[in-house]
């Protein structure tokens, strides 16, 4: 029998259904106690791998430290598997076999991965990123982690889409510096070889409104304070 430790990555996170790995008494139904993430934990004690769902691993360190506690799972895991068999009443832990290999997709290894923000992540293509990840019982809750590959570069349309959004949103929260920013970054994309022209004419269309906006509020205020002086003279 293949020791199944040499068919996956110790500190790599895996995405499966938990209705298709659960055994055929423990199927669930409208049960929430799972994510849906796994990581392999060998049992020192059996020889076997687990995949076990982050939903029922304890993560309460920062992700530089729980890389060193998955991987560590590659030498012993027994606790863990059975705090996940006793503690819950579905098992989603099930012994990893030639059998239901495939059922596991693998996302990456987490040591190919940094965090980032929310605000940041959505500036990088969608290969170079994984979201909502959990390594553990309510990991950075409600989101999880962002997850970015290492040495991944922003992407110029991404920056600018990210801009657009905050911007044609939210006009009265932003300055004349958020739109130069804006424009700073467009002009790169304009630059770029790749460039999308309806992109840039909307792109275009919304740093006008902001502009003409921020001005509009400019003026009022200049108003409003004009208007106050005379009042006070008065």
């Amino acid at each position: 029998m293949e020791d199944m430790r040499n068919k996956v990555i110790f500190g790599g996170i895996y995405e499966a259904n938990p209705s298709k790995i659960c055994s055929s008494t423990d199927r669930i139904n409208g049960y929430d106690q799972h994510y849906g993430l796994f990581v392999p934990v060998f049992n020192q004690k059996t020889g076997k791998v687990h995949m076990v769902d982050t939903y029922k691993i304890d993560m309460y360190c920062n992700y530089e430290n729980a890389i060193k506690k998955l991987k560590q799972f590659s030498e012993s895991g027994a606790y863990t598997i059975s705090k996940a068999y006793s503690e819950y009443y579905y098992n989603t832990s099930p012994v990893l076999a030639e059998s239901n290999f495939h059922l596991f997709t693998f996302l990456g290894n987490l040591e190919d991965y940094h965090e980032v923000s929310k605000r940041d992540y959505v500036e990088y293509e969608d290969a170079d990123k994984i979201n909502n990840i959990y390594l553990g019982f309510e990991w950075k809750y409600p989101s999880g982690s962002y997850l970015v590959k290492n040495g991944a570069k922003k992407s110029q349309l991404r920056i600018l889409q990210g801009l657009n959004y905050l911007i044609s949103g939210n006009c009265s929260f932003h300055t004349f510096w958020d739109l130069e920013e804006f424009e700073k970054n467009l002009k790169k994309y304009e630059e770029s070889e790749s460039v999308d022209e309806e992109s840039i004419s909307n792109f275009k269309k919304t740093l006008e409104k902001a502009k003409k906006y921020l001005e509009l509020k400019e003026e009022y205020k200049r108003f409003c304070q004009e208007l106050d002086s005379r009042s006070r003279k008065g």
